[in-house]
Formats: structure tokens, sequence, C-alpha cells
């Protein structure tokens, strides 16, 4: 900031004014004076400090700016003051089968108590998950058969205590470990082991009703804000103030292919002796471990910035975008409604589009032109943990319907030419991955859902090394299927005039081929044929 550059300034001559008054009065009388004098180094950690207070107030300043803020907690902290509640990110959670080992060996014990929040250790990622129960624990016979569910949840139970004031309006912060994330569904509060409920707002809190609320903290953690008696009750002094809450790993908790847990929690039976547990039962997947994510991005928060319901309530199209948007699960959002199509019985219906972020879904051995198709929708039990997770979340309105739709897939074939300068000529296989890389990353990375401009496209290929001039011809499937029925119309179906991919209300454009075009070509899956979705020539 400019003020203190000038202040600095200022500080340096005062600094250098001050050592040449001591340089020449230290001459008067004979002596040399320098940094390694005594008053030299009282002079120099005087200075220092002085930086030091400055740097102190230039960085709280920027941080308390939120168009100047850089630092991540600074900004969700600043985010709260405006209303908005920043995500703070969901432990990945399935459901394993518990199950008899079919040669297993008898359990060295009677029975074995699993207790709840028991921690398993996951070989292929090296996280931790807790297994959560209804109950405080649940016992498992020797003469166990069959099978049993076990919900799991990536990460870790912690807690924190602090102690009650008996004031109005109590707020309490707990820090965060930074390396972790907390569960935004999983915190609880408990004053005096009553667990009391969680609202939005103060304004959600009636007449001394046990309730509080939480908001990310100004400089980093969580801060929790407890009633006035008339908004809330009022935690008496000396209460215990408990916090648990899950400290989760993000994405990074997600599992997708099989699983390999053992125990970090030893198990024992009623007695205290220690179970042998996988030498008889065994754990696969029921519902995979998915929804993990990270807090929401940080360029959201900014745009977020009193722009937020303060209601918190789920009623509109807009509302659902950025609920859904907070959570870095997909690569695509979009609600909409069908209103003025003449029919009044679904007004009331907010379709929800969800197109999986599948990057994160996906081995080192796919890539956008080879994954399969059913990697842009998702299934029918994602859709269902979904739906559940909004009815729980008390946001909805029970007049408004959510219908989570799959994305109607467009297939669109690319035609490429490009020339190149004449010291690329011996790089053209280097050239030709670059663009692949180029689109798709293009087509990865994009959040439109109602055009793709081929300028796009033409813009990202001119940063492409070597490449001198551009030309891209766009070929959509219904398009060209249209066309062959219909020969001698002028009628474009997903394109428009300047060739841009049109997209209505839950379609979506991928690059794939499995086609014919009018003119009798057609085009392949295989990025490698003569003829695919992708069709590179080089000049």
């Amino acid at each position: 900031m400019k003020i203190f550059t000038k202040i600095g300034i200022q500080l340096n001559n005062l600094s250098k004014s001050v050592f040449d008054y001591f340089t020449n009065t230290y001459k008067a009388d004979q002596k040399d004076f320098s940094i390694a004098n005594a008053w030299g180094q009282v002079l120099n950690a005087m200075e220092e400090m002085a930086r030091l207070n400055l740097f102190y107030i230039e960085d709280s300043v920027t941080e308390l700016n939120s168009v100047t803020a850089l630092r991540h907690d600074s900004i969700r902290g600043l985010s709260t003051l405006t209303g908005h509640k920043p995500y703070l990110g969901k432990a990945a959670e399935g459901v394993l089968m518990l199950y008899t080992k079919p040669n297993g060996q008898p359990l060295n014990v009677q029975n074995v108590v699993i207790p709840n929040y028991s921690l398993l250790y996951n070989r292929a990622n090296g996280l931790e998950y807790s297994i959560v129960l209804d109950s405080d624990y649940i016992i498992i016979p020797n003469i166990f058969q069959g099978s049993a569910d076990l919900k799991v949840v990536q990460g870790v139970m912690e807690e924190q205590i602090d102690t009650g004031t008996g004031e109005k309006l109590q707020t309490f912060h707990f820090d965060i470990d930074k390396n972790y994330y907390i569960d935004n569904d999983r915190i609880n509060v408990f004053i005096n082991g009553s667990k009391w409920e969680r609202v939005n707002s103060l304004l959600e809190m009636s007449f001394n009703s046990e309730t509080y609320y939480i908001t990310a903290g100004i400089t980093g953690g969580i801060d929790v804000y407890f009633g006035n008696e008339l908004s809330g009750k009022i935690p008496e002094l000396g209460a215990e103030v408990k916090i648990q809450y899950i400290k989760h790993s993000g994405e990074l908790g997600n599992i997708i292919g099989d699983v390999d847990f053992e125990f970090s929690t030893p198990l024992y039976d009623t007695t205290g002796e220690e179970a042998q547990f996988f030498n008889t039962f065994g754990l696969s997947v029921k519902n995979k471990l998915l929804f993990g994510s990270n807090p929401e991005d940080i360029n959201l928060t900014k745009r977020l910035f009193n722009r937020i319901d303060k209601s918190n309530v789920l009623y509109t199209t807009s509302s659902f975008e950025v609920f859904f948007q907070k959570f870095n699960m997909f690569s695509t959002v979009k609600a909409f409604q069908k209103i003025g199509d003449n029919i009044l019985q679904d007004d009331n219906i907010v379709y929800l589009m969800l197109v999986p972020d599948f990057q994160k879904r996906i081995s080192k051995q796919l890539n956008y032109f080879n994954i399969p198709e059913e990697y842009f929708k998702m299934t029918a039990n994602e859709k269902a943990r979904i739906s559940k997770m909004i009815d729980e979340s008390g946001r909805k309105p029970s007049q408004i319907q959510l219908n989570i739709v799959d994305p109607i897939l467009k297939r669109y074939v690319i035609n490429i030419k490009v020339v190149i300068f004449p010291e690329f000529q011996m790089q053209k296989e280097l050239v030709r991955e670059n663009i692949r890389i180029a689109i798709a990353n293009y087509f990865i990375q994009n959040k439109r859902y109602d055009r793709i401009p081929k300028s796009d496209l033409v813009y990202i290929l001119e940063t492409v090394p070597g490449i001198d001039s551009v030309f891209i011809h766009i070929l959509s499937e219904d398009n060209e299927k249209y066309k062959i029925n219909n020969p001698n119309s002028n009628t474009l179906i997903g394109l428009d005039s300047f060739n841009d991919i049109i997209l209505n209300n839950n379609e979506y454009a991928i690059l794939r081929g499995g086609w014919t075009d009018s003119n009798g070509i057609t085009y392949s899956n295989n990025i490698n044929d003569p003829y695919s979705m992708l069709n590179i020539t080089i000049q």
C-alpha cells in the first residue's frame, strides 16, 4: 500500500539522520561510531521494531479488506460479516458390509465390542475412517453369520472443551488443525453433556431454546455463538461447553475401487480380551465412499460477498446452484424450472442437473476422450443420498419439489486445421498432442451450460506453442441426422450460425463419435483413428 511505502521511506530517512547525528557527535570526541557500539545496537533494534510494527499494521489493514485480503482464512472470516457462511467441507462417506469369511478362523473371543467412532485405516490412501453408529457401541457375537452394514465417514472425531461465562451472547473460538478440514454437517455442541440444536442464525433462536449457530472464524477455525435468553438459552457460569467435529481430508477420502481396511482402534470382548477380528470377518463396499469435498473455492466465496440470501432457504434456482457449487464435487451445476409451459402442475418443481467432477473418479489410464459415458452421470444411489442430504439440511420448503435429472449427452465432433511455424515442422506430433490436451482441459473445466463458443476453442489453440493459424469446424450428431432426413433444410440443431455449440436445459456437450454425418463419414471413439471425435490436420 502506498501510504506504508512512504512511511517506510521516511523511517529510513529518520534512521539515517539519527545515525549521522551519532557519527558526528562521536567524531567530535575523536571516537568511532558504528553498529557494533552499544548505542548503535540500540538504534538498530529500535529501527527493526518500528519496521515490524509497520509490517503488522499493513498486514492487518490488507487482510481486513475483502478486496485486498489474500489469506483464505481472512477471506472466509470476512465473508461471515456479510451474512455468508462459507462451506467448510464434507467428509467422504459410504457403507461397508461386514461379513463372515467363508474360510475364516473361529473368533478367539466370545464376542467383539465395536465402539462408536472406531477407526479404520485404509492401506491404499493412508487415511483413517470412522465407523458411525446409532448407539455407543454394537456387539458382534462369535456365532455371527451373514452380514451387517457399517456406516463409515473419512476422518477422526475430535473434541474441544471450554467453560461458560453466564453472559449473554457468549462466543467461543475453536482452532482447527490447518492440515485438515472439518465436516460442515457433523459438528455437535454439548452443554454439560446435553446436545443442543444447531440453527442458522440468532434470528432462528426461540425464547430460552437450547440452540447455537456456527460461522468460520475471522482468523481461521470456527466460532460458536449462543443466545441472550430472549433468543436462545445462555450457558450458565462454569458450564462445560464441548464441541465435537469430524476432522477429515476432503476429496482425498473418496474411494472408487476396492477397500483394504484394518482397525486402528483395538477391539475387545466384554471381558477386556483383545479380539483377532480380521481372522474371522471381512469388509466390502456396499455404498461407495464418495462426496468428500474440500471447503468451497475461495474465488466462489469472494463472488458471494454481499450476494447471499440471508434466509438460507433453498427456494430459487440460484440458491440451489450456489448450495451445490460449494461442494466442489460437480463440474456442472444447473437448476431450472419449467415455468411458462402452460403446465401449472410442475411450476413448483426445481430440476437439478448435476454432472460429477469425473476427474476425481477416473484412474490414470483414462482421460477425457476414453472415459465411459456413465461417468458424466450420477448413479441412482448417489441421487438418493443427495436428496436425503437436502431433506436433512432443513433448508428446502415443503412446497418445493426437487427432481435430480441426468444430463442429456449431446455428441459433437471437432475438425481442426492448423498452420504451424516453420521451426515446428519437425515437431508435428508434439503439437498434435498439445492440441488434444488443450481441448480436453477446456471441456473438463468448462462451466458454461448454455453455449460453448467456437471462439473460445480458437483462442486456447492460439496459445499452443508452434501454432500460427487456426481453423475449427464443429459437427453435431443431432444436426447431421436432421440433415440426412431433411437435406434441403437450413435448420440448425445443437449449433448456431456462428458454429457455436448451443445447449438447452439439461443438455451436456461431449466429444464422442459412434455416428455418421450427412456426407457418409463415420466417426469412431478411438482418438487415434483417421476419423474420430477430434480430427487434427497440421500444415
